[in-house]
């Protein structure tokens, strides 16, 4: 549920903000999340545990119109294969990192707030230093 309404909180919002610097917003809300989860471990508190969860897939959700938006901008006539690609690596991501997810600890938040934290804080440095935000020009534009 969360992260349906996260999608439709960045459909809304990708009307009034570029896409790019919600992302980046997105990403940082994730790791603000993940550090939350770490710090609140030893609490072993549910409801904390579950506005933190809340708060990650709403996060996710959001980012889950504009990220495929981005990476199809410049393959117009390849948009099918970028596309097919893109589907291919976020299974091939989650393939990869199920073992890891499987020996997280259940105790407490701890391990899945670094998981959580870590791989938003490598998708904020790939947006910045490899996608470049301010290359991308404003989506909102209409043309005629």
């Amino acid at each position: 549920v969360a992260s349906y309404l996260g999608v439709q909180l960045g459909t809304y919002l990708a009307k009034f903000f570029q896409g790019q610097w919600m992302l980046l917003v997105y990403g940082l809300i994730g790791v603000f999340a993940g550090a939350l989860m770490m710090i609140t471990a030893p609490l072993e508190s549910l409801v904390i545990a579950e506005a933190l969860f809340v708060l990650q897939f709403l996060a996710f959700g959001a980012g889950l119109t504009t990220i495929p938006t981005f990476a199809l901008l410049n393959h117009g006539s390849e948009a099918g294969t970028a596309s097919s690609l893109l589907g291919v690596m976020n299974f091939a991501t989650t393939a990869a990192l199920a073992g890891v997810y499987a020996s997280l600890g259940t105790n407490n938040t701890f391990d899945v707030g670094v998981l959580i934290a870590g791989l938003n804080t490598i998708a904020v440095l790939s947006l910045l230093f490899v996608v470049r935000p301010w290359t991308i020009p404003d989506l909102r534009a209409t043309k005629n």
